[in-house]
């Protein structure tokens, strides 16, 4: 049984790819871009960041869903 609220899919939290590495603090990712890791961090409503790993270079995109999403962000379980 889920807890996700009904008409709402529950988050799927391992459809986050990790980024490929790390340099001084920054995340980065030089493999061929991807759609699905694209999607997955620029609009991800089961990823809790707002700033996530870029999907190709380095340092960080903006996971837009929280900015249209408020609310939700404010709301959710941490």
């Amino acid at each position: 049984m889920s807890d996700a609220p009904e008409g709402r899919a529950e988050p799927d939290r391992d459809a986050v790819p990790l980024p490929q590495g790390e340099f001084h603090g920054v995340p980065f990712d030089f493999r061929k871009p991807s759609l699905r890791r694209a999607k997955s961090r620029w609009w991800n409503p089961g990823d809790p960041r707002v700033f996530t790993p870029k999907a190709f270079g380095a340092g960080w995109d903006i996971n837009f869903y929280w900015l249209t999403h408020p609310r939700s962000y404010l709301h959710r379980d941490r």
